[in-house]
């Protein structure tokens, strides 16, 4: 029985299925990157990164005395390993 049911139910329900999940992902897709292309303009993007630079650019001339490191707990890195990254390495 399931072998002989086998093709009507993969060509007129699982196949129809799998491709309006595929429309409703790519239509989804298409909505983020049309609000991505909205909210993230060039000039918005330059205004927040600016302040990124000019700091990096100060940590270079100042002879990269201190590690760079952001102020973020260890547990809240995405990471696997067990060792601290805030330990300073001479």
């Amino acid at each position: 029985m399931a072998a002989r049911a086998r093709t009507p139910i993969l060509m007129f329900i699982v196949v129809p299925l799998s491709f309006f999940r595929w429309v409703r992902g790519q239509i989804t897709a298409k909505k983020r990157r049309m609000m991505q292309r909205k909210s993230f303009g060039h000039a918005e993007h330059h205004k927040r990164v600016a302040p990124i630079v000019e700091q990096i650019k100060a940590w270079n001339k100042a002879g990269r005395k201190r590690p760079m490191r952001t102020a973020r707990a260890n547990w809240q890195a995405m990471s696997t390993k067990l060792a601290s990254n805030k330990v300073r390495v001479l």
